[in-house]
Order: C-alpha cells, then structure tokens, then sequence
C-alpha cells in the first residue's frame, strides 16, 4: 500500500470532522476568531494588495453561489420525489414517473445587474473625458493663436516707434527724455511716448508741466542753496520724496544729493538744537594740553570758518575722553555719538599720533644710544618709546653692562 500524500491526509481529516457535527462547529469558530484576529483594513493595505484581497473575494463569492445553487437544485429535486403520484387521467406523457419534471424559465440573471450599471457609469466617464481632451486641445490652440497674435503686434508697435524718431539717437533721447529739453518741450514729448488721445492730454498737461518747471527750478539754483535754506528743505520737502519713494527721481533730475533731500523729524530737530549747546565746551575741553597737542608743522593747519587753525592730535580714544568729559561735567546730558560729531576739523584723532616724530637733539641721542647698547650685546629695545616703557632697563644697565664701556652721569 503506498503512502498517502500531504493532500490526502488532510482530505480525509477533514471528511472525519466533518462526521462529527460538534467538533467541526468548534473548528469553524476557531478559524473565525482566528482571521477576525489576524484582519487587516482595507485602508491600511497597499494597492496590489486590495487588488488580489478583491480577486480573492469574488472568488470565494461565486463558489459560494453556485454551491447554493446546487443545494437548491437538489432540495427541489427531493421535494419532487417525495410527493406522492396521482392517478392517471388517460393523458399520459409517456415519461416514466421515476424521473422528475423539469421546467425552464427564462428570468432575467440577477447577478448581471451591478456589472450593467458598472459598464454603463464607465461609458459615461470615459465619453466625458473624450470631451475634456477635445476641450483642452481647442484651449491650447486658441492659446497659442494668441500669443503669435500678441508678437506681431509687439513688432508693428516696434517699428512704428522707430519710425517715429529719424535717427537712432534721437530714438534714445525720446525715451530717456534728453535734460537739454525745457519743461514744456519735455511734457510734449512724454506725452507724444505714452501716445495719449487729445482729452487725455488736456487732463495731465499742466500738472506734467508743473513738475518738469519745479524740477528745472531747482536745478538751476541748487548752487545758490544756503546751508541754513537746506534745513528747511528737508524738513518740508524731503519727507514727501520720501513717503513716495521720488528722492532718486528728484536727486537724478535736479542735481541735489540725496543727503541734502532726506527729511528731518521735529525730534531730530529739537535733538540736534540740544547737542549744539555744548558744542564749545566740548571744543574746549579736547583743546586742553593733558586732552591733545598742537602739532609743530607749519603745513599742519586746516581752513574753518574763521581761518586756518593749527591742528592738534588727541592723545587718547574718543571714548575715554568722553568718559573724562563726563566725569567733569555730570549736569551735561550728552551721547557718545553726539560727543565725537562735536569734534571739530582741527583736532585729529590719536590715530594720527603714529604720524608725527620729533628730530630734536635729545632724543635723537636717546635713539643712537641705545642702539649702541644692543650693538654691545645687551638685550634692549632700539625704539626710544619702548626702552622707556622697558621694566628690566635698571637691570641690565646695573648687572649685564660690560667693563668696556664706562656710563656717565
């Protein structure tokens, strides 16, 4: 006898539990809280999966079907068997009463319904997006009607642009609308550009015109602008510029810098009239022999408003002195920024310090001296600034001098 396969084996266990109702009842409560455990959403598979889940289903769907179709066959067909037979009525078929009668009716299949109504919803989405596409490419032709239509008119208002200007140069200067033009000239010709009709140009002339004349005005007398006039306009003027962002415009059209435009605040003012008050003492105080020195240089002098001045150079950072002023005058309300705007031309900062060397005979000795004393062999600094700042100066000189050479008094 040979060995029975996998296939088999488990054919025949399941036909014994089968056998036995009681056990094959707990078998399929099992393998139901088994997959009810182990189940998993759709929404949570990824799109292969619910595919082959969806084929799996309809699968189990249609052989469940044609199951009860037969277990209905079958009860039908023992029903039949089971009634009793009538007697006969001498109109016989001439069928055996053993085989049973079967009739054929032609019902419509039920199960084709939801496929009709798929197919036909389909159809119609699929004729819709035949129209959309149709749409679509009408759109982009029409599209691109256009924009060829656009570029001609581009070239035509091109040419007749060019046309109107005889010579290339002239062409430029019509566009950058040439500073050698008066303010009538100019409104005429920016609006002969902008291609304005006859009322429009009667709208925008005089106040073209205005701004043209303002902006001519000033550029011709911005030489003879005083610096106290120039307070006022930018107190007045440069505020406006700036709100409307016109200060490049007016600086580029008039010749007036942007510094000399930019507004003033009422704060800014009354700031600045503040500063001004300690303005000498401030002047006086950097004058001071322990704050600055004079320079010894005849050419060292610098024009002001009341002639030429010696310059002095401090002798420390702006911001130590401004400490030292502080410290000596504590009823003064003064920034440091306002403190360094106070300094005036004359007076150079201790950067400038670098700049100046004596030649007198003293310390010119100092210097020879003490590059003799590092020619002996003497740990030294040549510079005459340092030796003096050197610490282990009385050192040497007492303990690292040679016999040689003898040092006076």
């Amino acid at each position: 006898m040979m060995a029975k396969s996998r296939a088999e084996i488990m054919r025949d266990y399941r036909k014994r539990m089968k056998e036995d109702p009681e056990r094959y009842r707990e078998y399929l409560a099992q393998a139901r809280n088994r997959k009810r455990k182990n189940y998993v959403a759709a929404e949570k598979l990824t799109k292969k999966e619910k595919e082959k889940r969806s084929e799996k289903n309809k699968e189990y769907l249609s052989r469940h079907r044609q199951k009860k179709k037969l277990e209905r066959e079958l009860e039908t067909a023992r029903r039949d068997l089971d009634q009793p037979t009538p007697e006969s009525s001498g109109y016989d078929t001439g069928r055996s009463e053993s085989t049973p009668l079967v009739v054929d009716f032609q019902f419509p299949n039920r199960r084709n319904g939801p496929r009709r109504r798929v197919s036909n919803a389909l159809a119609k989405k699929q004729r819709e997006l035949r129209r959309l596409k149709a749409e679509n490419e009408e759109m982009r032709l029409k599209y691109q009607r256009t924009l060829r239509r656009l570029q001609r008119y581009k070239k035509i208002e091109k040419k007749t642009d060019e046309s109107e200007c005889s010579t290339q140069q002239e062409y430029e200067e019509s566009l950058n609308i040439n500073k050698a033009l008066t303010p009538n000239s100019k409104t005429k010709r920016m609006m002969k550009m902008a291609k304005l009709s006859r009322e429009q140009r009667s709208k925008v002339h005089k106040q073209l015109l205005f701004s043209f004349a303002v902006q001519n005005q000033m550029k011709t007398e911005k030489r003879g602008i005083k610096p106290t006039e120039k307070g006022s306009l930018r107190t007045h003027i440069g505020s406006i510029l700036k709100k409307y962002g016109l200060k490049k415009t007016v600086s580029k059209n008039t010749g007036l810098s942007r510094n000399c435009l930019n507004g003033l605040s009422i704060r800014d003012i009354t700031r600045r009239r503040e500063t001004m008050k300690y303005k000498q003492k401030v002047i006086d105080f950097l004058s001071r022999d322990d704050n600055s020195r004079s320079n010894p240089g005849k050419r060292d002098k610098v024009k002001t408003p009341n002639g030429k001045e010696q310059t002095r150079t401090l002798t420390d950072y702006m911001k130590n002195l401004y400490q030292k002023f502080m410290s000596e005058n504590l009823t003064v309300k003064l920034s440091l920024s306002s403190f360094c705007k106070l300094r005036p031309r004359s007076i150079k900062l201790s950067a400038f310090i670098t700049r100046s060397s004596c030649l007198c005979t003293k310390h010119q000795n100092m210097s020879l001296s003490a590059r003799a004393l590092r020619g002996c062999g003497l740990n030294l600094p040549i510079n005459p600034e340092e030796f003096v700042k050197y610490e282990r100066v009385n050192h040497v000189l007492e303990n690292e001098i040679p016999d040689s050479i003898k040092v006076g008094q």
